[in-house]
Parts: structure tokens; C-alpha cells; sequence
């Protein structure tokens, strides 16, 4: 069993290696040692990839004096692994402060903080309505975008972050453990351990689904502080502004394998999910124009875009009538009583 004592002794000595790695001179037995300690165990590679993207975060207030001084004073007491003054002992007191601000600050900085690094890459990718566009990044990760997204792409020597704006996209990514792959969308951050997943992210919820491998998901809980889960192949998340980060749920890959072939499907959802579902792919809008219709439960599978078929099935099977109103479509309630049959 995984114990605090342990996960903070691999972090102290994440921040060691850390300093000691970046040093002037590495020499060839101080990289086999490494990589001994990296293998030992898994935690030592989770602690060692937080401190890489945790200086990353730091970026330009490096060299502020509130950060030198946590250095000074985090270095001040003596451990079982005292660094001496040669060419990597500033890095030796920059890995101090990475044990104090690990605790909490990795995932506190937004994303707006993270903007130092000189980025070798930065562009803006977005869909239009109903379109569906595939794109290869420099590192060789594939990001599939659905209808109407936005995706701000910044890929940087030491992490590749990628800010999901609005809209939805698969991110099969080329796992790199010296490059971290993080995903911002909303107040969510979800952060790649060699993986393919999914985020959803429309009107302040953000859906994170998991199709293969590993992610790390942070965000707010319902209680506002700070909360981090692990997603595997097959689970999903959701946060929403009003609730948080909610539990660990079953994620819905046949909806997201769905969207890649141009299908949007429904598994008894209520007719107002439903219509929100569908209008991604659609300019003219539809609206459940009556209360009544709104908790009916529709199941089905549409090319996306194809609102003629839609509107047929609501009519066929329940009677629900629609009307054009200037750049809308209004659901109207059936003329009988087929709703309940």
C-alpha cells in the first residue's frame, strides 16, 4: 500500500535528482544511478515528472525573491543528502523549493502563469460548426477536434500544454516522460500518463473519458479546494462549476466513437440533452418549445447534421411536431397522446 511517509520520501528524492541532473556535468554513472531509482518505483517517476513540469509552471518568477527566499529557507536544513557548493547548487536550491511548492502549488497556478517557457510551437486550431478536422502535433501526437472548438496549441522545450477553450477533442498522445502532455480546459487540468482520452468541455462542465491508458484529472471540488483523481481505460469525470469534480463514473465511449464517424447517438437520454447534443453539429437551432416534452427519453443514432432525419424519428415515435420560427426549429407537443406509448 501506497503510505504518505512514502510518497513524501520519493518526493524529497525526486527534487534531489532533479538538481542533480541538471548540473553541468552528468556523468555516465550518475545517469545509470538515475534511472535504478526511476524504475525502483512507479512513485519515483510521478514525483520526478512533477518537478519537471512544476519549474515549467514557475517559469519567469524563478528568479523572484519570494522564491529564492522558500529556497534559502527550504535548503537551510541539513538532510541525508547534502548538496555542495559547485556548478549545480543553485539548481540544488531551486529543487528545495520544489519540495515546498510541490505540496499544492503543482495544480494551484492557472493558465495564465504558464506562459514563460519560449514555445517552439503556438498556433490556434478550431472547427467550425459540424465540422470534424484531425491534426498531427510536431511531437507526434494526434488530436482529433469535433464541431465547434477551439483548441490553443503551446508546446515548449519542457511541457505541451494544450488549452481546450470550448468544444470537444481526442488526444492520442505520444507519451514522453521528460515532456508532459497537460490539457487545460475550463478549471480542469488533466495531464497525460501515456494515453488516449476525451474532453468535453461546453457551458461550464467539462467531461474527461478515458479510452486507453492513464490521465491524472485536477480541479475544484464542491468544497473549492484543490482535488486530483486518476482515470483509467474506460472511466470518466465530470466537473461542473456548481458541483466540482465529481466521482470516477464508466466513461461513454460509444457516444465518443460515435462523433468520430460523424454520428451522434442517444441512449435513453431526456429529449432536452438530447436536442443540446444534437444543435453541436447544426446552425439553425432546434428548442423544446414545451415543458412537458422535456423529460422524454429518446434513443437513436443521426449522421450529424442531418436535422431532417432527427426531426422525423421525435415525429414518428412520439408525435412531436416543430415549427420554423425565423432561424429556429421549436418542438411543439403532438396533436394525440402518442407520448406515452
Amino acid at each position: 500500500m501506497r503510505t504518505w511517509f512514502g510518497k513524501v520520501s520519493a518526493g524529497r528524492n525526486a527534487s534531489r535528482w532533479f538538481a542533480r541532473l541538471h548540473s553541468a556535468d552528468v556523468s555516465k554513472s550518475t545517469d545509470r544511478a538515475f534511472n535504478l531509482w526511476l524504475n525502483r518505483d512507479p512513485r519515483n517517476e510521478e514525483e520526478f515528472e512533477r518537478r519537471e513540469l512544476l519549474w515549467e509552471l514557475l517559469g519567469e518568477v524563478q528568479d523572484d525573491p519570494e522564491v529564492l527566499k522558500l529556497s534559502h529557507r527550504s535548503s537551510a536544513s541539513p538532510g541525508p543528502w547534502r548538496l555542495q557548493p559547485h556548478s549545480w547548487v543553485k539548481w540544488g536550491l531551486t529543487a528545495a523549493a520544489l519540495s515546498a511548492l510541490a505540496v499544492g502549488a503543482y495544480w494551484e497556478l492557472e493558465p495564465a502563469s504558464r506562459s514563460a517557457a519560449a514555445p517552439i510551437q503556438e498556433m490556434i486550431l478550431t472547427t467550425r460548426t459540424g465540422e470534424e478536422r484531425q491534426i498531427v502535433l510536431a511531437d507526434g501526437s494526434r488530436i482529433v477536434l469535433n464541431t465547434a472548438t477551439r483548441l490553443r496549441e503551446r508546446l515548449t522545450s519542457r511541457v505541451r500544454w494544450l488549452d481546450l477553450e470550448q468544444g470537444e477533442a481526442v488526444f492520442l498522445v505520444r507519451h514522453d516522460i521528460h515532456w508532459p502532455f497537460v490539457v487545460v480546459a475550463g478549471k480542469t487540468s488533466t495531464r497525460d500518463v501515456g494515453t488516449e482520452f476525451d474532453v468535453l468541455h461546453l457551458a461550464g462542465r467539462t467531461d474527461v473519458s478515458v479510452l486507453s491508458g492513464r490521465v491524472q484529472v485536477d480541479a475544484p471540488s464542491a468544497a473549492h479546494t484543490r482535488q486530483q483523481i486518476a482515470l483509467s481505460a474506460g472511466q470518466a469525470a465530470v466537473y461542473t462549476n456548481s458541483e466540482g469534480l465529481g466521482p470516477v463514473s464508466a466513461a461513454d465511449l460509444s457516444r465518443i466513437a460515435a462523433w468520430q464517424r460523424h454520428r451522434v447517438e442517444f441512449h435513453d437520454d431526456t429529449l432536452t440533452s438530447a436536442v443540446s447534443d444534437f444543435n453541436r453539429y447544426i446552425t439553425t437551432r432546434i428548442v423544446v418549445g414545451d415543458p412537458s416534452l422535456a423529460g422524454i427519453r429518446v434513443s437513436g443514432v443521426f449522421r450529424c447534421g442531418d436535422t431532417r432525419a432527427f426531426l422525423q424519428a421525435l415525429h414518428g415515435t412520439f408525435g412531436i411536431r416543430n415549427e420554423t420560427r425565423g432561424n429556429i426549429i421549436v418542438l411543439l407537443p403532438p396533436a394525440d397522446d402518442r407520448r406515452g406509448h
